[in-house]
């Protein structure tokens, strides 16, 4: 037993200064190569949100949030502007506020407090593959 740990911490301390160089990834790409590219994204804003492409589809949030936190005892999100009286941005749903039973609270659920959990910013960067999804919207 305890060779195998010592083998197991030795590849484990090896395995770094190995790299990724000369290895092939599964789309026959080398890996150095692809990760050395990363592009510069932009934060896409758009004044009154994106449309809706399906039916139930959360909101796609329309501003940067890269300084508002969420963590176990802040959520920026809703002490700052989704907040309950507050009119710089709309209200949460009912269903932010419903337990697991069904049950509708007066605190935001636990389940929803984690926004970015269903609700991204959109950017302009470029689409990893190709993409024809044809949203549909059956209710106006």
């Amino acid at each position: 037993m305890k060779r195998i740990i010592v083998i197991a911490c030795a590849a484990l301390l090896v395995a770094p200064l190995v790299g990724t160089a000369g290895v092939k990834g599964l789309r026959d790409n080398e890996l150095a190569a692809s990760a050395d590219k990363s592009q510069k994204v932009k934060v896409v804003e758009e004044k009154g949100g994106f449309a809706r492409t399906y039916d139930n589809q959360p909101p796609v949030i329309s501003h940067k949030i890269d300084k508002d936190k969420i963590n176990l005892k802040v959520n920026t999100c809703l002490s700052k502007c989704h907040a309950e009286g507050k009119k710089k941005a709309p209200k949460l749903k009912d269903s932010h506020y419903m337990s697991r039973d069904g049950k509708k609270g007066s605190k935001v659920s636990p389940r929803r407090w984690n926004c970015t959990q269903c609700h991204f910013t959109m950017t302009n960067a470029k689409p990893l593959v190709d993409n024809v999804f044809e949203g549909h919207i059956t209710k106006k």
